[in-house]
């Protein structure tokens, strides 16, 4: 009777109302939006890697089934006997290729000799040093960022993507159809696999000359001097001077970023130079600080009288420019009006990250000063 009392006397505090019930999404006091819980998860979430180490996997120029498996291999998910022998107990859990140590993720992919056959030929395709190259080959992200060139590390990523994958699909034809291929078969599905893959997403347009089999990097430096002579002479012939801006974050530092930038004559030589901390919260920003700093420049000096091209690598930047920075960014928007330079003088043009290497470079070394630096060449075209 008692609890009966309790049950009652709770009851009696509860007030009906006749309208309809909603549903109310807490962390926000009202409407769910997806956005909202995908913060909420990753605030939540107990992996602490950097997103930017993700974005290398979900960034990468190959199907998205290899992306999947590679996000998978990150995460440890994908199905090893190990693996599976936790969960169904009859499962045997030695590697089924050399049958010296169980098939964890670690050794398939880091120290069975299908893994030994794969990374040694990639090391010595690329010339590598073994030592350098062992130190980083045994984490996944380390691996996946091994050269700080941008041009070649987009091509690298794609060797390290196909190399893991011809290793899995070699495993899964030991295990399901007891076929146990040739260590010059994985070398050969290796170099195939790369082809195939850079010619479709566009980044190696040059497999089938016969230097890129034997001297990966040089051959991938030359065609990249070559695409940047190329576009900026194009633009040069064209154009009184090109602008060329970038910025650059560094989200563990404190988020602090940079700008930079250089301005080139038609016969290619720099008459103005900037580099600096960005006034900004987020990379966007500093995108857009970028390209006001050098529209700054061009309105006052007599670079506003000539046809000229400013090239940025953002998309973002450059559309919230046309859109209107009072519409879009109004803290950010100048006291001048930028649409009577677009209209005259100045054209924008978005630039391929790995080509607009000065202007990137200068704006890494922003980020580490405290002022920003100008400075205009004492001869003037």
């Amino acid at each position: 009777m008692a609890m009966l009392n309790d049950l009652l006397s709770l009851l009696s505090t509860i007030s009906l109302s006749k309208s309809q019930d909603t549903l109310i999404w807490k962390p926000t006091q009202g409407s769910f939006s997806t956005s909202e819980a995908h913060k909420l998860i990753r605030s939540s979430s107990s992996i602490h890697t950097p997103t930017q180490h993700w974005n290398v996997i979900w960034k990468l120029k190959v199907l998205p089934e290899i992306i999947n498996f590679i996000w998978k291999l990150a995460w440890g998910a994908l199905p090893t006997k190990s693996i599976l022998s936790q969960r169904l107990k009859t499962t045997d859990s030695s590697c089924q290729w050399c049958t010296l140590s169980p098939e964890t993720l670690s050794h398939l992919f880091w120290e069975c000799q299908l893994a030994t056959w794969a990374l040694s030929f990639i090391q010595s395709w690329w010339n590598i040093s073994r030592n350098t190259f062992y130190r980083a080959s045994n984490n996944l992200f380390r691996l996946l960022k091994f050269f700080s060139q941008k041009h070649i590390n987009r091509i690298w990523k794609t060797v390290v993507a196909a190399t893991l994958w011809t290793i899995w699909l070699a495993r899964n034809e030991a295990i399901f159809n007891d076929v146990r291929l040739k260590q010059t078969d994985i070398h050969e599905l290796i170099q195939l696999r790369v082809s195939i893959w850079g010619m479709a997403s566009g980044i190696i347009p040059f497999s089938h000359i016969p230097t890129w089999k034997v001297n990966s990097v040089g051959t991938i430096n030359v065609h990249h001097h070559l695409d940047v002579s190329n576009y900026w002479k194009i633009r040069l012939e064209n154009f009184f001077a090109v602008c060329m801006v970038d910025a650059a974050w560094l989200p563990n530092c404190m988020a602090k970023g940079g700008i930079g930038g250089v301005i080139k004559n038609k016969w290619g030589r720099i008459i103005y130079s900037f580099s600096g901390p960005a006034k900004a919260q987020n990379i966007l920003e500093a995108e857009i600080s970028a390209l006001l700093h050098v529209f700054n420049v061009i309105r006052t000096s007599h670079l506003h009288m000539h046809k000229l091209v400013v090239c940025s690598d953002s998309i973002l930047a450059i559309d919230s420019i046309y859109e209107g920075l009072e519409k879009t960014f109004p803290l950010l928007a100048p006291n001048y009006n930028i649409n009577s330079l677009l209209q005259n003088s100045v054209t924008i043009n978005l630039v391929p990250s790995v080509i607009n290497v000065e202007a990137e470079t200068l704006a890494k070394n922003g980020a580490s000063k405290t002022f920003i630096s100008c400075r205009w060449a004492l001869e003037q075209d």
